[in-house]
């Protein structure tokens, strides 16, 4: 037991401190106003409260507003198949043709995947921690750079925390949707079951149905998509974009939500082919989000953020010094 709370307090100040450094990485992407005055630190912190009262965020009236907004991303959402474009409706064809292929070796790929946490004590040890980037963690990340953004006076962080809590609240509504219809049945609740012990979709609503529920959890039957994926490629998306100036930023993100995805194999949670359409979820929700924030705030796409930022020169000096006939290296930034 005080192994385990050890172990768990670790984690925890380890993901705590991973989110202060990518959180400090995305803020020195923040708006600033090119001055030369001694004022100059006190005049962008004006302009940031004067932008953050003229955005809105927290108005339940106006379109700028994070609720209104909320509502009116899922509504262009719930249409978006009546106006699905060429290019994405070949990326739909070409994710259902992997998640048909990937569906055929499932129990292959479970099979594989089941003694992995048993044989490798570092897989079963950070496995449980890393599936919570899709989850627990990642609202938390969500939650500490909102709050980050504003102690820091960092406009862009905060519009990015936003519209990444937007994507992943609407991406998991329409996974949850899925789930509820398709009704699939988890790898690891087959373990066990004298009934059911084999890939099974139950189909709508099977999870209310109280004969099926005897002996079995309500969340044993919403195997298909995965949510904590959905999640994490939602998050991600939205940071991909709006931070992809910074190359290394979209890597990060669709490497840590990739590694969320093995995860929920590893745990058990999910068959493989339960993963490819919980990313396309979450990416969708993730562009769409970004795109209508586009519209609604044309002041703040990319050209316009990038000629309020002021750019950062970096450069190396080699001087040399009379102090013992040395040198020295000054790096300026």
């Amino acid at each position: 037991m005080h192994v385990h709370l050890k172990m768990t307090i670790q984690a925890k100040t380890i993901f705590i401190f991973c989110a202060l450094c990518l959180i400090s990485y995305f803020s020195n992407a923040g708006i600033e106003l090119p001055s030369h005055e001694s004022d100059n630190h006190i005049r962008r912190e004006n302009l940031f409260w004067e932008q953050f009262k003229k955005d809105s965020l927290w108005s339940l009236r106006s379109r700028k507003g994070v609720l209104p907004m909320t509502i009116n991303n899922m509504w262009i959402q719930a249409g978006s198949p009546l106006r699905i474009t060429e290019q994405s409706a070949w990326l739909l064809m070409l994710s259902s043709g992997i998640t048909a292929s990937v569906y055929y070796f499932d129990q292959d790929i479970d099979d594989a995947f089941r003694p992995l946490s048993e044989n490798h004590k570092l897989v079963g040890d950070l496995s449980p921690k890393i599936t919570q980037l899709g989850e627990y963690w990642g609202y938390s990340f969500l939650a500490i750079s909102g709050v980050y953004s504003l102690a820091a006076k960092n406009h862009k962080l905060l519009h990015a925390s936003v519209l990444a809590g937007e994507a992943a609240i609407t991406a998991g509504i329409w996974a949850r949707v899925v789930k509820v219809m398709a009704g699939r049945m988890r790898p690891g609740a087959t373990y066990n079951d004298r009934e059911f012990n084999s890939d099974h979709w139950f189909g709508p609503f099977s999870e209310f149905d109280s004969e099926l529920k005897k002996g079995r959890s309500k969340n044993a039957f919403s195997s298909f998509p995965s949510g904590h994926t959905t999640a994490a490629f939602a998050i991600s998306s939205v940071f991909a974009d709006r931070y992809k100036d910074r190359k290394a930023v979209p890597w990060i993100a669709y490497s840590l939500s990739g590694v969320v995805a093995v995860s929920r194999m590893v745990e058990h949670e999910h068959w493989a082919s339960d993963l490819i359409p919980g990313a396309l979820i979450g990416y969708a929700c993730g562009r769409q989000v970004v795109k209508n924030y586009k519209r609604i705030f044309p002041e703040y796409r990319e050209e316009s953020y990038n000629r309020m930022v002021k750019k950062r020169n970096y450069t190396f000096s080699v001087i040399p010094s009379s102090f013992q006939g040395g040198i020295t290296c000054l790096l300026v930034f």
